[in-house]
């Protein structure tokens, strides 16, 4: 894709020229990430940034996204283990003050 004002190559999914600063008409598909180097925006499929040259790691932006996902996914199943947990105890301490086991038995 090529910027309508100046005629720079883009990235297929830039939002806007790099160098003019043209909007290309792409609104919101993209999630942006920065430069580790520079700080520049750049999008997360980017493969260098277009300021420094830096090299990206688009699998690594993907996986990150990945292992946040799995690592919230984690911290609900183990809230949900606690609760359980802590619900299990406070019965057990009722039953066992209240004679329970023994009305069984």
């Amino acid at each position: 894709m090529f910027c309508r004002k100046c005629g720079l190559e883009l990235f297929d999914n830039a939002k806007s020229c790099f160098e003019c600063g043209e909007k290309t008409g792409i609104e919101g598909r993209m999630k942006t990430v920065f430069c580790r180097k520079c700080g520049v925006e750049l999008f997360d499929n980017a493969k260098s940034c277009p300021e420094c040259g830096e090299q990206t790691d688009i699998e690594s932006n993907a996986q990150t996204s990945k292992e946040k996902e799995a690592q919230e996914t984690r911290s609900t199943f183990k809230g949900v283990l606690m609760v359980v947990g802590l619900l299990i105890a406070i019965w057990l301490t009722y039953a066992g003050l209240t004679g329970f086991w023994r009305a069984l038995g």
